[in-house]
């Protein structure tokens, strides 16, 4: 049926001259006048083609065309898919779901509707049938139905309402006399409860039902002249019947719901035996306390301050799981995409709770009292946020004030247990062209909130336990980090205030970028057919300047024909005409891809936007380019969590999110960059084998030294050049000291206000 239609309309497309239509009046004032011009519009979708706006033109108005010469119709008749039926639960394979299998389900439901047909055209069960309107639908959630129009011969016309009656029942059938018509209708045909005994019922608008009920109860069904009859009902207006769950129906349970409430229970039976047996002390200490909360009810707020190695995802996840294993509804969120594809079923934290992007004191989340998130947050009992470093305070305060007027709680979150994860030594939130102060005061430690959460901190290093042969050097890497983490590292004072003195061990002999490249990128001719390898190891300079450069540098001397894609850069404004596309090239605001990208088969890119994050594509994945096309770039994943998938990337149209600019800049391009080098910033939240750190200039952020050094576990997958221009090899240029910025404030709670 595709192929047919795409046919059909690659024809009209073609044979538009041929087939142009016009009103009628136009048609004639055209060929009265002298004029050569041909009436008609250039493009239009004639009615054969199903679903167009011709095709239900026509289609309306053969059902116009009845009711002038047949009359109104008589029954108005619903017929839905139910896929519990047999001829579809057979059909399926096992451990199939039917909304897997909409082959099956729309073949079933065809000969459902033919045999109806056949009861209602041929039998004449309904009476004699002299016309009739059908329409079939599907549902979003997969299931088609069909809405049918039945008018009957005059003597068969439903006159009075005993008619009605002989057709129509409103009743529950005996159970004893007739029991699968009674399982029937009790389970298919009994609406609510909704109205003052369900105020959450979806057919609740404005506080009342738009389905009119409880109906009033009535002996007889009395006729209307312009509406539905009213139906005689022998039932009270109070609903006495169990009501099915919802949430366990796949056809009315949201996606967003659906997805958080539907688990492998056996999987996560079996990760929660296979990482009870390796937690220690402190972890199980941390499990024990949340847990608690949880099943308690209590709502505690907990932060959990964990160095890298530490094992803060492996418990984050082993909460999740058991939290989710007692039937719970636990959400795993993140400051950034990166640090939520570590977590089971992890989204973002602004993605699940619609906070603004643009936050003021006073924000609250975009979330109405009735959509599905409502729905899912009222049903929350935990929510993890991790890297909770990185977010600004007002963010959590917008989600607090949010979940309380949800959940009609005065608690912080509205009652919620919340675990908050990080490390206080990494990067903190980005305050453009913001001051120590500013920066500090944007901390979440410095919320309201903050003095109301216990803290509980892992200290024990997972990744030298298991390292053994190299316990001792793993140490005093262990240390070294923690140390400068701390600000503990001693300093050279004729540096400047924050010149940390570094291991000899550590910085890179050599002062030029190629002697970082061949460090980092070793036998990269010889490693370029494992994309594994490239994508296990980076560079990572403080600025993006600098990762330009490194990135400019490698792709020349990576092998492989260059395809050049450039930007259509268009300026959205009154005054548009006043910007020359020269200059809008030149521009290159914060997140977006330059307006010149050389690419080459097999080469390492970073993906800039979030295109589908349950699967892990999210901004700041990398990928190994397998084709380039005009429009298009094939991209495969080698490591993460979505390792193995293929990702196909379009040219997009991007806005950025600070308008800095007097126009709306609008940007054409691949949302890539080249990957064999990044920013700190980029990189805080991912583990790798091999890091060089580039340094051309001191690092300007809390954190960000910290955050490169600690990317990797070992000291011998890391090295430091440190520099004072790019590409200088100068003995005089050499320093064995790095300029790296340090908070103390920020790693005590003694800021909360």
């Amino acid at each position: 049926m595709a192929k047919i239609e795409s046919q059909r309309l690659n024809w009209i497309r073609h044979n538009q001259k041929s087939i142009k239509a016009e009103k009628y009046k136009v048609i004639v004032d055209a060929l009265s006048s002298d004029t050569e011009i041909i009436p008609g519009c250039l493009t239009i979708l004639p009615p054969i083609i199903y679903g167009s706006p011709r095709w239900y033109a026509k289609e309306f108005q053969d059902a116009m065309a009845l009711v002038r010469v047949k009359g109104k119709p008589d029954f108005f008749l619903t017929f839905t898919c139910n896929p519990n039926w047999p001829e579809i639960k057979g059909s399926i394979f096992e451990g199939q779901q039917t909304h897997q299998r909409p082959d099956i389900i729309a073949r079933v439901f065809h000969m459902k509707v033919e045999a109806l047909l056949t009861d209602i055209l041929k039998y004449d069960i309904l009476g004699h049938v002299d016309a009739f309107v059908m329409v079939k639908e599907t549902q979003k959630r997969h299931l088609p139905h069909i809405h049918m129009l039945i008018t009957m011969v005059p003597r068969d016309k439903p006159r009075t309402s005993t008619d009605i009656d002989r057709v129509v029942s409103a009743e529950i059938p005996d159970k004893e006399t007739n029991p699968e018509l009674h399982r029937i209708v009790t389970s298919h045909m009994i609406h609510g409860p909704c109205g003052q005994w369900n105020r959450d019922s979806p057919c609740m608008v404005d506080r009342k039902c738009s389905k009119d009920y409880p109906k009033q109860l009535r002996q007889d069904t009395c006729f209307s002249d312009n509406s539905y009859p009213l139906h005689g009902f022998t039932l009270s207006g109070h609903f006495g019947l169990p009501e099915p769950n919802p949430l366990h129906d796949h056809n009315q349970t949201p996606r967003i719901i659906q997805h958080e409430i539907e688990h492998n229970m056996e999987e996560l039976l079996a990760n929660i035996t296979r990482t009870e047996n390796r937690l220690n002390h402190e972890q199980q200490t941390v499990i024990k306390t949340v847990m608690e909360s949880v099943v308690k009810g209590l709502g505690k707020m907990i932060a959990l301050d964990a160095s890298g190695g530490t094992g803060k995802t492996f418990i984050l996840c082993h909460i999740l799981d058991k939290v989710r294993a007692e039937g719970k509804v636990a959400l795993a969120t993140a400051a950034s995409g990166i640090a939520a594809t570590l977590l089971p079923k992890g989204t973002t934290f602004h993605s699940r709770t619609k906070c603004p992007l643009i936050l003021t004191d006073e924000s609250t989340c975009s979330v109405s009292e009735h959509d599905s998130t409502a729905t899912l947050i009222r049903m929350t009992h935990l929510m993890v946020v991790d890297e909770v470093t990185m977010m600004d305070r007002r963010a959590l305060e917008a989600a607090d004030r949010t979940f309380q007027w949800l959940r009609g709680s005065a608690k912080p979150f509205g009652g919620i247990t919340m675990v908050f994860s990080g490390d206080w030594r990494q990067i903190l939130t980005v305050v453009p062209h913001g001051s120590h102060i500013e920066i500090i005061g944007r901390s979440c430690k410095s919320s309201y909130l903050w003095k109301n959460v216990e803290t509980l901190r892992l200290t024990e290093n997972m990744r030298i336990s298991q390292a053994a042969e190299h316990q001792q050097a793993e140490e005093e890497f262990a240390r070294f980090l923690l140390d400068l983490g701390e600000a503990k590292i001693p300093v050279v004072p004729e540096e400047g205030e924050f010149a940390n003195k570094l291991n000899d061990t550590l910085t890179i002999p050599g002062d030029k970028l190629k002697d970082i490249v061949h460090w980092v990128y070793e036998d990269m001719l010889a490693n370029i057919s494992s994309p594994t390898w490239l994508c296990e190891r980076v560079i990572l300079c403080p600025t993006n300047s600098e990762v330009d450069i490194v990135n400019e540098y490698m792709t020349k001397i990576f092998p492989g024909e260059e395809h050049v894609c450039n930007s259509v850069d268009t300026a959205d404004s009154e005054g548009h005409h006043m910007y020359p596309t020269e200059f809008l090239n030149t521009l290159c605001p914060s997140g977006m891809p330059p307006h010149r990208i050389t690419l080459k088969v097999g080469m390492v890119i970073m993906l800039l936007r979030n295109f589908d994050q349950q699967n892990g594509h999210c901004n700041g994945s990398r990928y190994i380019i397998e084709q380039i096309l005009p429009h298009l770039l094939v991209a495969k994943s080698v490591i993460g969590v979505n390792a193995g998938r293929a990702l196909l990337i379009p040219q997009i149209t991007l806005i950025p999110s600070d308008n800095i600019f007097p126009f709306t800049l609008r940007w054409k391009q691949f949302p890539v960059r080249p990957c064999f080098a990044m920013t700190v910033n980029k990189s805080q939240g991912q583990s790798l084998q091999r890091v060089g750190v580039s340094c051309t200039r001191d690092f300007f952020s809390h954190g960000q030294f910290y955050v490169a050094a600690s990317r990797v576990g070992r000291s011998n997958r890391l090295r430091i050049l440190v520099v004072n221009v790019a590409f200088v090899c100068a003995e005089n240029c050499r320093k064995r000291t790095m300029t790296s910025v340090e908070f103390p404030e920020v790693r005590t709670a003694l800021i909360c206000i």
